[in-house]
């Protein structure tokens, strides 16, 4: 650049860093768990029982364990309206 009057510049560097939220493609399926609190623990009211839409149950440590497929026994207080829906429904 013998000659060129104008200073040498550097551009900024490519920032490929996405600007803003960053967003699912729009192929990305949602999926989405639907539970209903049936019971808790006897021993730890913060471990819930939940039934899944699919009808199997699960325990739920909150308040924000995982969720673990869990089959009910002695060791759960049961809501008792809730089993009545359940009966009903099935």
């Amino acid at each position: 650049m013998d000659g060129d009057p104008r200073p040498l510049s550097w551009h900024r560097p490519c920032d490929k860093r996405p600007k803003g939220p960053v967003r699912p493609a729009p192929e990305a399926l949602a999926v989405i768990s639907v539970f209903a609190v049936v019971g808790e623990h006897h021993d730890d009211p913060n471990r819930l029982l939940l039934l899944g839409a699919d009808g199997r149950h699960y325990a739920h440590d909150l308040p924000d364990g995982p969720t673990t497929p869990v089959e009910p026994d002695g060791a759960w207080n049961l809501d008792e309206v809730q089993l009545a829906l359940e009966e009903v429904g099935g």
